[in-house]
């Protein structure tokens, strides 16, 4: 399988500040792959593709170092150890470590280079990474090639790592003057631009650095399904791959209503979650690096507020939410912000309820609770009880009172109740006893069993 050789890449590792005032590091690492293979011995105008690399490069290195005093560059170089006929897949040396102010040492060690032997572009990609001591630097690997990868690697599986493992991000493909019906070949790595010849690949090459040692930007818009702005609602950013969170900020918007400015690390892959009930969670997305970048969820919100009057001693009345009998939130509702769906709603009240509750977008189901009426019973004997209800013709099962052996009170809501008690003693389910009730709002019912 021919896979990709001879290309520039662009893999830019930006650690930037994010909202909480981290600093932009200070350190900037650019590592150039140079591709020193046979085929760099073809012509390319007057001069081999070899020669218009060198010397591209180096100027490029100068001038760079000129411009940018916190930078540091390194030289990794494959291919140009062993002559092909060995068909060695390992030949990739960092020839230059990284360093301040190394372009003379680049030119020098590129006067020596020839093209000598294979590209094993993948096997370079994996090894690069390797050459960073320093994760948090604001890193960059631009590899210099014209073709396709003849060592078995992927190159695809190689940038995939990389991004895996947060080393680079989605990189930019420069090609030398790649043959048309190829370039669908570097899709899976990339952005791909193709030099068609040395004053392009110079254009191409400052664009590249550019673009490598600037600034990552990202602004997150959540929208109703009428399109309204949601705001003050906290996010978090995450790590889908390794599943950990990477940012968490209360999501805000500009004086002008627009969602605020978050710098962020381009490298590898994220996804947003919003922590509603339940959480809504994006699908996995990369950032176009050194530019600014949007991304829009929409969030088909919608609310439920229960209502329940109580008595100065009440209890705070509590509310169990599910959704495909998965926990959602145990709380007091008022307002709770809901995914529109179908929830299951359980309430802390009795008798306890359980209902179906079908929520749409962008609205308020509101539902009231009447307050709670008191049970005092006074007793003196040791029995056995339940409290039960009547809904239609059908008896419910309320509450457990276990063994009573003395007076005893309990909040119920309004309604008509039973007491079904036996005396503790007795072993003749017939001589089970029933004492109906009824409860009204703030008021106390009285059952005498003395």
């Amino acid at each position: 399988m021919y896979l990709l050789k001879h290309i520039f890449i662009f893999f830019s590792i930006i650690a930037i500040f994010n909202a909480r005032g981290q600093d932009v590091p200070e350190k900037q690492r650019v590592l150039f792959v140079l591709d020193a293979s046979g085929s760099m011995e073809a012509l390319w105008g007057t001069k081999t593709r070899m020669e218009v690399a060198k010397t591209t490069l180096y100027n490029l290195v100068d001038s760079l170092e000129k411009a940018t005093p916190n930078i540091e560059v390194g030289l990794r170089v494959f291919g140009h150890q062993f002559h092909k006929s060995l068909n060695n897949c390992t030949d990739s040396k960092l020839e230059v470590p990284f360093g301040p102010n190394n372009a003379e040492k680049l030119k020098a060690t590129l006067d020596r280079i020839k093209p000598n032997g294979n590209t094993p572009i993948a096997y370079s990609l994996i090894q690069s990474a390797n050459d960073f001591d320093d994760s948090k630097t604001m890193n960059s690997i631009i590899l210099i090639t014209d073709g396709l990868e003849n060592c078995e690697g992927n190159p695809c599986d190689a940038a995939k790592h990389l991004n895996d493992k947060r080393i680079t991000i989605n990189p930019f493909i420069i090609g030398l003057d790649i043959q048309d019906d190829l370039i669908n070949s570097f899709k899976c790595i990339g952005t791909f631009i193709n030099a068609k010849d040395e004053k392009t690949l110079k254009m191409v090459l400052q664009n590249t650095v550019k673009q490598a040692t600037g600034k990552t930007t990202l602004s997150i818009g959540i929208y109703s399904l009428g399109n309204q702005e949601i705001t003050n609602t906290p996010i978090s950013i995450i790590d889908p791959i390794n599943n950990t969170t990477l940012y968490t900020y209360i999501h805000s918007l500009t004086k002008k209503g627009l969602p605020d400015t978050l710098y962020i690390d381009p490298r590898g892959f994220y996804q947003i979650q919003v922590h509603s009930y339940p959480p809504l969670l994006s699908e996995s997305f990369q950032l176009t690096p050194s530019v600014h970048n949007n991304v829009n969820l929409q969030m088909n919100k919608s609310y439920l507020d229960f209502n329940h009057e109580k008595l100065y001693d009440d209890p705070q009345a509590r509310f169990i939410v599910r959704l495909n009998d998965s926990w959602v939130y145990n709380y007091d509702i008022q307002d709770l912000p809901l995914l529109a769906d179908v929830y299951q709603v359980s309430s802390t009240l009795l008798p306890l309820k359980n209902e179906l509750l079908s929520l749409d977008a962008d609205k308020v189901y509101n539902q009231s609770y009447p307050t709670n009426g008191k049970l005092s019973i006074e007793n003196n004997q040791k029995i056995r009880a339940s409290i039960f209800t009547k809904s239609s013709d059908k008896w419910a099962y309320v509450f457990d009172l276990g063994l009573l052996v003395e007076d005893y009170t309990l909040k119920l809501q309004p309604g008509a109740y039973s007491l079904v008690y036996i005396m503790e003693t007795e072993r003749n389910s017939d001589n089970t006893h029933r004492y109906d009730f009824e409860i009204s709002e703030g008021r106390t019912s009285v059952v005498k069993l003395r």
